[in-house]
């Protein structure tokens, strides 16, 4: 965010190092990121599951589906970050009581999204939401709530000491949450100055881990194979205090955990909680673990530089909830887990190894896209014009490259679903049930698509965006979240005089697009969107506007609208 105001920069910056912990990429950051007037003191809400994956609002465990949450443990862990941050040197208190206040009104399950909308903007509402519909869905389950909540300045430290009213107040704000909340849960307040925000940025996740073989192992071309006890690949794989899995030692595995109950996994639970039979190694693949660099740790250890768990998500998540229930024999822990160790930095050894293990077992196509020929193509070239295609998460952590110019692939995808096909509706609500549909991926990503109309995607939506933040744009329509889709297919329409969604055929147009946004044709696609909403409210009443937004309705009449 190296081009925002000093604000909105602090916001992504507070977002990013209060959530990385969690392992969040930048796009998802971004996400999480409240913007906007009517916010309720809330700059920052995050929705992670079990450390390792942040919610989205098409999440399936968010949506209710089935299968998502029978395989659900027991006992999940959920963690919920709400940020407040201030480019300010001083401090004060009475943010604290405006956060108490939205936090009482969007918790609660309940809640009734149209009378949140009388204060609020629909960035919160909807980030709320997440963990309203989550907490709803997942009663059954006894999930244990973790609540972080950070006021945040970069004001001295000093200033807090003996700050009665601060204190008072944070308290009450920590009293106020837990009362909402099961009786498991736990709910932090902290009050974080400059020096405090400086200890945060000093503490970075660990990058280096040994690993130590249960006896010799085969060495080739610093790459290595052999046995490990499952003791020491809990140890590897869990975070220092032994009680979570590493967050970002997963990160290029291609599918979710699938849940202990499904048949492989049930097997391999089976076995791991027998203190009979074979020993573990024989009947299982074992794991794959990509790094960047290898040394040998004598006797029998290697030092392994950014590992990630490529293939083994399923044994590995399976070994650790099994030990962590206290159902896994001492004795089991030290059967055998076969390991294989590559050491490469090259992308297309890394995305051939990912590619090749997973496609081993049962899994769906498109959950190895990032490893596809089109997409290193977009990545390719994204970067000859400055900008950075993050197929694969966190792939530009650490370099320095600029937040505002790294592109996700699941916003690319969305804003493909809004321009390209005209609907703006499902790139608002339904990002991942589209993509999961074969027959629309290949139009989207097919091998036929030029990749510079991705990046016409790419420019449309920021120069959107950049309008939409403009103190013209809120005097028209101030609803950042709802609009932009909406706004970015408008634009193009008009700019392109089609006024039919057929008529866009952004594959053979996207050139006529104008590198410098036209603010009046903006304005005027603002207003249709905002002249249309209000008459669909007027005659819809009752409807909520995440559901107005969401839905089919308002997109046929925008379009309507557009071509008079």
């Amino acid at each position: 965010m190296a081009d925002a105001p000093l604000g909105e920069a602090f916001e992504h910056f507070c977002g990013q190092e209060l959530t990385k912990q969690f392992g969040l990429s930048a796009g998802e950051v971004k996400k999480g990121v409240i913007g906007g007037s009517h916010d309720g003191g809330v700059d920052g809400f995050y929705v992670v599951i079990n450390e390792s994956e942040v919610l989205d609002i098409d999440s399936p465990l968010v949506l209710g589906d089935k299968k998502a949450l029978q395989s659900l443990p027991q006992n999940a862990t959920v963690d919920v970050v709400v940020i407040q941050s201030k480019w300010t040197g001083a401090w004060q208190s009475d943010p604290l009581t405006r956060l108490r206040d939205t936090l009482e009104k969007t918790l609660p399950f309940h809640a009734e999204e149209k009378a949140l909308e009388l204060t609020l903007n629909s960035s919160i509402i909807e980030r709320t939401g997440i963990f309203r519909r989550l907490y709803e869905n997942t009663l059954t389950k006894f999930a244990r709530f973790r609540f972080h909540i950070d006021y945040v300045t970069n004001g001295p430290d000093e200033h807090l000491v003996d700050n009665h009213d601060a204190e008072g107040k944070r308290k009450a704000l920590e009293a106020a949450v837990k009362a909402l909340l099961p009786a498991n849960a736990t709910v932090e307040v902290r009050l974080l100055g400059a020096r405090k925000m400086c200890e945060i940025i000093a503490t970075t996740p660990a990058t280096t881990s040994t690993l130590r073989f249960n006896g010799p192992f085969i060495r080739d071309n610093l790459s290595f194979v052999g046995l490990v006890t499952l003791g020491d690949y809990l140890d590897f794989i869990r975070q220092e205090d032994g009680q979570e899995l590493r967050p970002n030692i997963f990160d290029s595995n291609v599918r979710d955990f699938a849940g202990s109950k499904v048949q492989v996994n049930a097997a391999i639970r089976t076995t791991l909680t027998s203190a009979e039979g074979p020993t573990f190694w024989w009947l299982n693949n074992g794991v794959t673990v990509l790094c960047d660099a290898a040394q040998d740790a004598p006797p029998l250890s290697v030092s392994l530089t950014n590992p990630l768990v490529v293939n083994g998500l399923q044994t590995s998540n399976v070994l650790h909830e099994a030990q962590r229930d206290g159902d896994v024999p001492e004795e089991r822990l030290s059967d055998g887990l076969l390991v294989r160790i590559i050491t490469s930095s090259d992308e297309n050894v890394r995305d051939g190894v990912i590619a090749s293990t997973n496609r081993q077992n049962s899994i769906q196509p498109n959950q190895l896209h990032a490893t596809e020929k089109q997409h290193r193509d977009i990545e390719a070239y994204f970067k000859t014009q400055g900008w950075y295609y993050e197929r694969r998460k966190h792939q530009y952590r650490g370099t320095g490259t600029p937040g505002s110019r790294i592109v996700a692939m699941a916003d690319l995808s969305q804003y493909m679903i809004a321009i390209a096909l005209a609907r703006p509706d499902d790139a608002r609500a339904r990002p991942q049930s589209v993509l999961s549909n074969d027959k629309l991926y290949q139009t989207i990503f097919g091998d036929g698509v030029d990749r510079e109309t991705y990046l016409s995607s790419v420019r449309v939506m920021a120069q959107v965006d950049a309008y939409l933040r403009t103190d013209e744009a809120k005097a028209i329509f101030d609803d950042f979240t709802n609009a932009r889709f909406y706004v970015a297919v408008g634009y193009v329409m008009r700019t392109l005089k089609a006024y039919s969604p057929d008529k866009i055929k952004w594959d053979k147009n996207y050139h006529r697009m104008p590198d410098t946004a036209d603010t009046v044709r903006l304005a005027a696609t603002l207003s249709t969107l905002k002249d249309v909403y209000d008459a669909h409210q007027e005659a819809h009443p009752t409807s909520t506007r995440d559901q107005v937004f969401k839905g089919k309705a308002l997109k046929s009449a925008f379009f309507t609208a557009l071509a008079t």
